[in-house]
């Protein structure tokens, strides 16, 4: 399950530190840390429990370069955005990283038509998994069902393209095994929507 992973104190300690880049003046992020080992108790408890949910986005206005309302999370939902890209969005993007090498090397008969259709499922399934991290919590479920459903497409298309005998087996159990992993942790995060 993604939660039990996602809430170790370890992933919401370095979340912290990497949320709190460039702003530790800021009085909320100077008061998390004040109260650092309470903080990340307190959130790792209520991502654990499921009882975690987002708090109110502050508004306000800025003057530069031009005068515009910017809306900003409390400073622990950016802890919590921060872990959750950390995992289920870094995998996907190390997918899709990995996978655009693979796919040039392609035979030129092969890499415009299923090399781009892969590519394109492996694109769209990083963006999904930003829309879902993003979306208010009614909203993830339906996301996160069509993920599991273009994971199961990129499957068989990683398939597809072994059988065809583009790539050897080696490839294909490694980019089977990322995939699967990227599957069970979707999975988890469904579960944690119950």
């Amino acid at each position: 399950m993604i939660l039990p992973y996602i809430a170790s104190l370890s992933n919401l300690l370095h979340a912290a530190q990497k949320a709190a880049a460039g702003k530790r003046g800021k009085a909320s992020v100077a008061q998390f840390f004040v109260h650092l080992e309470p903080e990340i108790l307190r959130l790792h408890r209520e991502l654990v429990e499921r009882s975690w949910c987002p708090g109110g986005y502050r508004t306000f206005k800025i003057y530069d370069p031009k005068e515009r309302i910017i809306s900003a999370a409390p400073f622990a939902d950016r802890v919590v955005h921060h872990v959750m890209s950390d995992t289920i969005l870094l995998k996907s993007y190390d997918l899709l990283k990995s996978a655009v090498p693979m796919i040039n090397r392609l035979p030129r008969n092969q890499k415009f038509t299923f090399g781009d259709r892969l590519q394109n499922h492996l694109s769209d399934l990083l963006e999904a998994l930003i829309e879902a991290l993003f979306s208010p919590p009614a909203e993830k479920r339906p996301i996160l069902q069509a993920v599991n459903l273009r994971l199961e497409k990129i499957r068989f298309l990683f398939r597809l393209g072994h059988d065809l005998g583009l790539y050897d087996t080696a490839t294909w159990m490694a980019f089977a095994q990322r995939v699967d992993e990227i599957g069970r942790m979707t999975g988890g995060w469904l579960k944690s929507l119950k």
